[in-house]
């Protein structure tokens, strides 16, 4: 007879197994931040995870990156360097065991829409 007393779901992985869930963007209503919440699997080695904002024209609008991420749920705000031009930009999270050369990557997607009320 198995008994499980742990929902398998929620049990911590080995480096290898360790994936984003999901990357939430919702960018805010001043046009220049970008709120994010990541999801990752549970852990038993914290990951690093790299954050980069990328414009239509590929230039890197915001960047950042966790060192032993805490906790499976990640929240913080993302804000955009430069001119904002309007257009959508790419909001990519890679997940990162330097040391093992793992990586696993997922992104979402932001747009920008000044209109002459909220320029800059």
């Amino acid at each position: 007879m198995d008994i499980e007393f742990v929902d398998s779901s929620e049990v911590p992985r080995q480096p290898d197994k360790v994936q984003i869930l999901s990357v939430q963007a919702n960018l805010l209503s001043d046009q220049r931040r970008i709120e994010l919440t990541i999801e990752i699997t549970p852990f038993m080695e914290q990951p690093d995870l790299e954050i980069q904002a990328l414009a239509e024209d590929g230039r890197v609008a915001a960047s950042t990156a966790i060192i032993g991420v805490p906790n499976q749920r990640v929240s913080l705000t993302l804000h955009l360097r430069g001119e904002i031009r309007e257009g959508r930009y790419r909001v990519q999270c890679t997940l990162k065991y330097d040391e093992l050369e793992l990586r696993n990557s997922a992104e979402a997607f932001v747009i920008v829409m000044r209109s002459s009320t909220n320029a800059a």
